[in-house]
């Protein structure tokens, strides 16, 4: 992929969501993830990309993923209830 434009890469599944983390991703690349869960694909993520962030609307899971992997940012956010934060 080009990084001179931005791109939005939906994939079906969370085992297509990891190969893509891990082949589409270069060190240049900036990556807000929605839906962050536990954190195991943002953590990928960040050993790839230049920037991540996950977000997430449950607290709990931005709270669990932190624990998890402290090395990644995670923020949490309602994206329908907030879109300004976006």
């Amino acid at each position: 992929l080009p990084t001179c434009q931005p791109h939005v890469l939906l994939v079906p599944d969370t085992l297509s969501y990891r190969r893509l983390a891990r082949t589409q991703v270069g060190r240049t690349d900036a990556v807000l993830e929605v839906g962050s869960s536990l954190g195991e694909c943002t953590h990928i993520l960040t050993c790839h990309a230049r920037a991540v962030v996950g977000i997430d609307v449950a607290r709990e899971l931005i709270e669990e993923s932190s624990k998890r992997h402290p090395d990644c940012q995670f923020e949490w956010l309602d994206c329908f209830e907030e879109p300004e934060r976006l």
